[in-house]
């Protein structure tokens, strides 16, 4: 029986995927794992070094299934191709550039989520490593209150871990697509943190790699405003979505300062 769905969303990650599989492959488990990898139809090796990573796994409690599209058709349909797959009771995020430097990071995540039902996602601080893999900085993740993550997103989705049954509840990937999001994370920890209660393990468990192609991370400005207005776009969904979950004056703070936030991201784009 599978436990945790790792999902690995791909695109031309040659020079990083092979480390992003080692450090699934290395955790240590008292349970089955499966990872799910999606090439969107890379163009450069990222399919066959996969290929060669796969063909060292001995390990009876992992699984790999790795799966090439024809054509590409962008992360969020990526991500929803993989969720389709995914049999496990929880959910993991390893894109294809991260890692896991933590061998027990998955399974200290299962005994959170296991010894507490009212939790519905973990997730830890992090590091913040270059193209090289070398540390950059260390990331101490304080979130004071749920509601504060309309503000911004500071969880790592390389740190994260959440129930399944959360996110076919209150999820609709199909209505991301539909909208044009950019992202998958944010959506998904904004709607379970309205109907769950999340956790932190105060320990860093895994790196997230910074590159100038991240979609979070881009040096363009027109891409910078396409990502806010992505993020801005997400908050006012989840918004409507859960207005009887959020106060008057919650949202009407929410509102004010996303949209404070999306002006100041497009000042400084041009500035910098």
């Amino acid at each position: 029986m599978i436990i945790v769905s790792t999902l690995m969303p791909t695109y031309n990650h040659e020079k990083y995927i092979a480390e992003a599989i080692e450090s699934f492959l290395k955790q240590k488990v008292a349970f089955d794992i499966e990872l799910l990898i999606g090439d969107d139809c890379s163009t450069d090796n990222t399919y066959s070094i996969a290929q060669d990573c796969i063909k060292n796994n001995a390990d009876p409690h992992k699984f790999i299934k790795l799966i090439k599209y024809d054509k590409n058709s962008g992360l969020l349909n990526n991500y929803k191709n993989l969720l389709n797959l995914a049999q496990g009771k929880y959910i993991a995020i390893l894109e294809s550039d991260d890692i896991w430097h933590d061998e027990m990071k998955i399974q200290k995540q299962v005994n959170l989520l296991e010894n507490n039902p009212d939790t519905g996602l973990v997730y830890s601080d992090f590091f913040i490593i270059d193209k090289n893999s070398k540390i950059q900085s260390e990331y101490i993740t304080n979130i004071k209150n749920p509601i504060s993550l309309f503000n911004e997103n500071p969880i790592a989705a390389v740190s994260v871990c959440f129930r399944k049954d959360l996110f076919d509840t209150y999820c609709n990937i199909n209505d991301y697509i539909k909208r044009g999001f950019l992202t998958f994370d944010y959506p998904v920890w904004l709607s379970i943190v309205l109907h769950s209660s999340i956790s932190k393990i105060d320990e860093t468990l895994v790196s997230y790699r910074k590159i100038d192609t991240s979609i979070s991370n881009n040096k363009s400005a027109i891409k910078k405003i396409k990502f806010a207005y992505s993020k801005l776009k997400i908050q006012f969904y989840i918004l409507k979505l859960n207005k009887h979950l959020v106060s008057c004056e919650q949202k009407k703070s929410i509102t004010i300062n996303s949209l404070i936030t999306f002006l100041k991201t497009i000042k400084h784009s041009f500035l910098s």
